[in-house]
């Protein structure tokens, strides 16, 4: 197994806090040191970020409710405008607009916002790359994220990606650079 590198930092923590991580740690069943690793990794890969676009975290059911009460052409249209915004959030996290960077951004999307919700794998062959969004949260969903997925990948790749869709998955395959 490769081990990363790493340095040793001695940090002062109030009781409270110092507690509440301890209890997280046991919870999980893993050591403080690994449970205080992933918190510093998250911040450092997402969250830093994330408060500039002003995320907003919400439960699950919410957007299920959200989704199932929007007309299609909303959806569509929300869709659209919400993917013209991922360039911008891709540019800021991997200061590049690449396929690899775009790949780096959706799957730290999922890791840190869509994970609990949305099973997500991304297989690439060298010609293209296939990435899947298992769901529960019905058609309407499916639908908005072809048209936000379509939108994103036109705006920041200058691609038209091939998106199938079914109730409870959403397929999305770009074509790699030659």
């Amino acid at each position: 197994m490769n081990k990363v590198p790493s340095v040793v930092r001695h940090i002062r923590l109030s009781r409270n806090v110092d507690e509440i991580l301890v209890d997280e740690a046991k919870r999980r069943n893993i050591s403080l040191n690994q449970l205080a690793s992933s918190i510093l990794s998250k911040y450092c890969e997402w969250d830093r970020f994330a408060e500039k676009f002003s995320y907003v975290h919400l439960p699950g059911e919410f957007y299920k409710e959200l989704f199932n009460l929007l007309p299609e052409a909303a959806l569509e249209e929300f869709g659209i405008k919400t993917g013209r915004m991922f360039r911008e959030a891709i540019y800021l996290w991997c200061k590049d607009l690449s396929v690899q960077s775009f790949l780096e951004y959706i799957s730290l999307q999922f890791k840190y916002t869509w994970g609990s919700l949305v099973q997500y794998d991304q297989r690439i062959d060298g010609k293209k790359c296939v990435v899947t969004m298992h769901h529960g949260l019905g058609r309407k969903w499916s639908n908005g994220c072809a048209s936000f997925s379509r939108e994103a990948v036109k705006d920041t790749l200058g691609i038209d990606p091939k998106i199938v869709c079914t109730d409870n998955m959403v397929a999305i395959t770009i074509p790699m650079a030659t």
